[in-house]
C-alpha cells in the first residue's frame, strides 16, 4: 500500500467516525424530545385525573367558572314567596302576584292577583306549582286556583270549598282538593279550559295525592282513614268517565302521600313514608321497594317509573340519594358527605341541593360535578337548557 493509499484509508476511517459520531448525537436528541414528550403526556394526564376526580379542584374550578357565568335575580325579603321554574323562565310567587324572569335575568312578565279576579286582592297562603307546559297559583284555604299558559292566563277557577291542595297534571289538567260538606273533603277534575268533569267525595277518609293519566282517560286516588285502631291506606281507582270506581286497593300502616303514571299510562308509581310501590292499571302491587326502617327526607322522580330517594342520617353523618328503577331495585347508590335538600332533573342527570352549593348526580349514582359555594342555598331547580337556578335568601343565580 503507498502513501496515497494509506491516505484515502484514513480519510475514509475520519469520515465513517463523523457519520457514526452525527448518527449518535441525533439518536441522544431523539430520546430527549422523547422523554420530554412522555413527561409532558404524564403530567397533563396526571393534572386531568386531578381535576376529574379531586372533589375539591373540581369544585374550585367549576365555582370560579359559573360565578363569572352566574346571572342573578334579587329576592324580596319582604314577602314569603316561592320560586319555580317554568317555560325557562324562573317564577317568583308571592301574596300579590307573579313575576317571570327569562334565563338571562331579564324581567318577562308578571301578573296581579286584583286584576285576574274581582274576588280578592291578594291570597293570604299562595302556592305555586308547574308543569311542562303551564303553571298554577292557588290560595290554600282558599276558593281560587289561576292557571298561566306562559304569559296568557286561563279563566280562574273559583271552587264551592275552600281548598286543601291542587295540583297541576303535565296535560295542562287540574285536580282540586277541597273541604266538603256531606263527606270529610272531595276531589274535583277539570280540563285544560278550567271545566269540572269529574267529582269524588271521600266520605270518611282524608285525601293525600291523586294522579291522573296524560290521556286524561284514567284517575287514581290515594286516601287515609283509621278504622278499629289501624291506619288504612286506599287507591281508588277510575275511568274519568265514570262516576265509580273500577277496581281499589289498600295497604295498612302507609301513606302514600304522591302518586304518577308511567309505561303509557299502564302503571302506577306510588312514594310512601316507608316505601315506593309500583301498581298496575288494575290495582295490584307489581313491584315494590321498602325503606328498611330509614326515613325519607326528599324524592325526585326520574324517567318513567324510576325514583331518586334521599335518606339523611345524622347518626352515621352519611346522606345518600338512592336511585331505584321500575321494578323496585336499586341501580345506583350515591354517598354525600354533606346533608342534601331538594333534588330537581334535568331529564338525564340529578342535581341535589346541598348547604353551600350543588351536586350533580348521574342516574346510576355516579357524581358528575360539584360546585361548592360561599352562601346557603335553599333550593336547586333545573332551568333547562343546560342551566341550574340556586335559590338562595338574597338572591336567585343562574349558572351553567
Amino acid at each position: 500500500m503507498d502513501e496515497q493509499d494509506r491516505i484515502n484509508e484514513q480519510k475514509n476511517e475520519e469520515f465513517l467516525q463523523n457519520r457514526r459520531l452525527q448518527k449518535e448525537k441525533r439518536l441522544r436528541r431523539r430520546r430527549v424530545t422523547t422523554g420530554v414528550l412522555i413527561v409532558l403526556i404524564v403530567l397533563i394526564s396526571l393534572g386531568a385525573y386531578l381535576i376529574t376526580s379531586n372533589q375539591f379542584i373540581r369544585g374550585m374550578l367549576y365555582h370560579d367558572l359559573n360565578q363569572k357565568a352566574a346571572v342573578n335575580i334579587p329576592v324580596d325579603g319582604s314577602f314569603v314567596t316561592e320560586y319555580d321554574v317554568f317555560s325557562q323562565h324562573v317564577i317568583s310567587c308571592s301574596k300579590n302576584g307573579i313575576k317571570a324572569y327569562d334565563l338571562n335575568g331579564k324581567a318577562a312578565w308578571e301578573a296581579t292577583f286584583s286584576n285576574l279576579t274581582t274576588q280578592m286582592v291578594s291570597f293570604n297562603a299562595p302556592v305555586l306549582r308547574t308543569g311542562e307546559s303551564h303553571c298554577i297559583v292557588y290560595d290554600r284555604g282558599g276558593k281560587s286556583i289561576i292557571k298561566f299558559n306562559q304569559r296568557s292566563v286561563s279563566p280562574v277557577i273559583t271552587t264551592d270549598y275552600n281548598i286543601i291542595f291542587a295540583k297541576l297534571f303535565d296535560n295542562g289538567y287540574i285536580a282540586a282538593v277541597t273541604e266538603d260538606s256531606g263527606s270529610k273533603e272531595q276531589v274535583k277534575i277539570y280540563d285544560k279550559d278550567g271545566q269540572e268533569i269529574f267529582i269524588w267525595h271521600s266520605g270518611e277518609s282524608n285525601i293525600l295525592d291523586a294522579a291522573l293519566s296524560d290521556n286524561g282517560q284514567s284517575l287514581v286516588i290515594s286516601s287515609v282513614d283509621i278504622t278499629s285502631g289501624k291506619l288504612n291506606n286506599h287507591l281508588t281507582f277510575f275511568q274519568i268517565t265514570q262516576p265509580e270506581p273500577y277496581a281499589r286497593s289498600a295497604k295498612e300502616n302507609m301513606l302514600l302521600t304522591n302518586l304518577k303514571f308511567y309505561n303509557g299510562n299502564k302503571n302506577i308509581v306510588g312514594v310512601s313514608d316507608t316505601s315506593v310501590i309500583h301498581f298496575n292499571e288494575k290495582g295490584d302491587t307489581v313491584y315494590s321497594y321498602d325503606y328498611e326502617g330509614r326515613e325519607l327526607s326528599a324524592f325526585q322522580y326520574l324517567n318513567g317509573g324510576e325514583v331518586a330517594l334521599v335518606f339523611n342520617s345524622n347518626y352515621e353523618s352519611k346522606y345518600r340519594i338512592v336511585i331505584v328503577d321500575e321494578k323496585g331495585i336499586e341501580k345506583g347508590v350515591y354517598v354525600s358527605d354533606k346533608e342534601i335538600g331538594n333534588l330537581s332533573f334535568d331529564g338525564r342527570n340529578i342535581i341535589a341541593n346541598v348547604k353551600k352549593g350543588f351536586h350533580v348526580v348521574s342516574r346510576n349514582g355516579k357524581e358528575l360535578r360539584r360546585q361548592e359555594i360561599s352562601k346557603d342555598i335553599k333550593k336547586v331547580l333545573s332551568g333547562g337548557k343546560g342551566k341550574i337556578v340556586l335559590v338562595g335568601t338574597t338572591e336567585i343565580d343562574i349558572v351553567n
